[in-house]
């Protein structure tokens, strides 16, 4: 009996649906962005469980997306490599992931750069590097 009162119908469907993106953060972007936008959000509900991401806000700040993904309990445990994977997805594109903590509780927020933003990175080649004795 104990068995059948922890199976729940929406924690069962839960696993099986997915959450849907709110469509006030989808109408905020470009049509060229809501794609990637959409497909960090998911992954960043699969990769932190405790994010809800039908309760997602998002702004525009310049040529930057800035989305808040709030946890659905109290309690929300995020580690690093959490975080990382996240940033992995789209390491030109996500620019910062981060957890918020405020008076309504903990959240996830995720910068992300417009189509239209100019990649920045660098690029460090190592020719030769060599060991110098030292005169005695």
């Amino acid at each position: 009996m104990c068995a059948l009162a922890s199976l729940s119908l929406e924690k069962t469907l839960a696993t099986v649906m997915r959450r849907r993106v709110p469509e006030h953060v989808l109408q905020l972007c470009a049509a060229q962005d809501k794609g990637i936008l959409e497909n960090i959000l998911h992954l960043a509900q699969q990769v932190v469980p405790e994010l809800n991401i039908t309760l997602a806000d998002a702004h525009k700040h310049g040529d930057v997306y800035v989305v808040r993904v709030p946890a659905s309990t109290t309690e929300i445990a995020v580690n690093l490599s959490q975080l990382r994977e996240i940033e992995a997805y789209s390491p030109f594109r996500i620019l910062d992931v981060g957890v918020k903590f405020a008076g309504d509780g903990a959240s996830v927020v995720i910068r992300v750069a417009t189509e239209n933003r100019p990649i920045a990175f660098s690029e460090v080649d190592i020719v030769r590097i060599s060991k110098r004795g030292r005169p005695c």
